[in-house]
Order: structure tokens, then sequence, then C-alpha cells
């Protein structure tokens, strides 16, 4: 198990690994840096000194027993400083604690702390290595994450695409039908040009196909005409051959029976 010690240690760390990360713009710090600067070095009573951290509480930090300040100094010798002496670890992480957001009940932890058998400036060591881990955790999802600001932004944005993108569709979706009517509109007009086109071609070829036939049949029926008159032409020569045969023949049996009876 961790001793106390320990835990200021690794929460004081952490603190200067979050402090040279941040820049730090409170009032708090504003006035921490006036009072530096003159150089003043106060220290008040005890008594004052846990008034003050109750009233802090209440405002959702806890300040630590003792409100020394110190002027200003670089990173490195400051932290060398904090890691001097107690006070000092405690000043400098009060300060730390002033100038950032509380992710929790900060006062609720230290007295739960306290009844759980620690000391005063080890629940309060201990509550702000909690919310500076807290914090640390807090920053990288947030680094990952949209805030709620951002995602009603990007929400907002996506909607208004979204009606863009759906107009956009509307109108070329109605200028396509437009287009499609008009080109089904000239389509048509080309069908019926077609089909009376069609209708004239089909009633030439009737026409032409009468006009065929009908000359067919004068030719043919010419023909036979003249085919009749042929065979007419024919028996009445055959007829009369017919008839000068028999005419021979009638003369030449007279003459044989009257040759006959002569004798």
């Amino acid at each position: 198990m961790a001793t106390p010690r320990r835990v200021l240690s690794k929460g004081a760390c952490i603190l200067k690994q979050a402090h040279l990360e941040q820049r730090c713009t409170s009032p708090a710090l504003a006035r921490y840096k006036h009072t530096t600067s003159t150089g003043s070095i106060g220290q008040e009573d005890s008594t004052s000194r846990s008034n003050s951290s109750r009233s802090s509480c209440t405002q959702g930090c806890i300040e630590p027993s003792t409100t020394r300040t110190f002027p200003l100094l670089s990173a490195s010798s400051r932290y060398t400083q904090l890691f001097r002496t107690p006070n000092n670890l405690q000043s400098i992480i009060f300060r730390r604690s002033i100038i950032t957001n509380h992710n929790f009940n900060t006062n609720k932890i230290v007295s739960k702390l306290e009844k759980n058998g620690f000391e005063r400036g080890q629940a309060e060591g201990i509550m702000r290595v909690m919310k500076a881990l807290i914090g640390q955790h807090t920053s990288r999802i947030r680094k990952n994450m949209l805030t709620k600001g951002d995602l009603e932004n990007e929400s907002y944005l996506l909607k208004a695409a979204l009606t863009e993108l759906r107009t956009e569709l509307q109108i070329l979706r109605k200028n396509d039908a437009a287009a499609l009517a008009i080109r089904t509109e000239i389509i048509s007009r080309e069908i019926d040009s077609l089909n009376q086109k069609l209708r004239e071609d089909i009633a030439n070829v009737k026409n032409d196909i009468a006009i065929d036939m009908n000359s067919r049949k004068s030719d043919v029926r010419e023909e036979q005409k003249q085919l009749e008159i042929r065979i007419q032409s024919m028996s009445n020569h055959y007829m009369a051959q017919l008839g000068d045969m028999r005419t021979k023949m009638e003369a030449a049996k007279w003459e044989t029976t009257r040759k006959g009876m002569g004798k």
C-alpha cells in the first residue's frame, strides 16, 4: 500500500507535467502573480488557514493548510523548491488546483478520506492526485472526442448538407423527368410519323399489287382469247380437211361401185 508521502510525490510529478502543458489564465493566478511580483511573503495563523480552507471547499476546491506565496521562478527552480518542503508542495498544488476545473466534488472526497483515517493534508494530497489523473484522462478524451457544441455543429452541418443534397436531387429528378417527358414526346411524334409513312407505303404497295394483278389478268384474258381463236381456226381447218377427205372417200366409193357394176 502506498504511503501518503509517495502519493504526494506522485501527485507532484503529475501536476508538474500538467502545469508545463497548460497555460493558466484564471483570476487566482493573476492575483498570485501580482502578489509575487511585489516580493511579499506572508503567512497567516493556523486559525485563519483552517477557516479559509473550509470556505474555499464550498466553492469546489480545497485550500491547503498553508497559504504561503513565493516569487515567480522558472519551472525547474519552482519544482526544485517544491520537492524540498511539504509546505511548498501543498502551496503549489493548491495554486494548480484553483486554476483548473473540478471534475468531481473535492470536499466530499476529502471528507470521506478523513473519515477513513487520513489526515487533512494527506486527504487533500490524495484528492489532488485523483483530480490530476482525472484531468489528464479528461483532456486525452477531449482530444479524441467531440464536444457537445462541436457535435451539434457537425450535426447541423450534416443536416444542412443533407437538405442541400435532397434539394439538388429533387431538382435533378425534376429536370430528368422534364427531359424524359420531352424525349418521350419527340419519340412519340417520330413513331406517329413512322406509322403514317408505313401506312402510306402499305397503301402504295397494295395499289401497285392491284395494278399488277389487273394487268396480269388482262394479259391472261388476251392470251386466252388468242388461244381460243387459234383453237377455233385449227378446228375449222381440220373440219374442212375432214370434209374434203369424206368427199374423196365418197367419190372413190361410187367409182368402185360403178366399176363393179359395169363388169
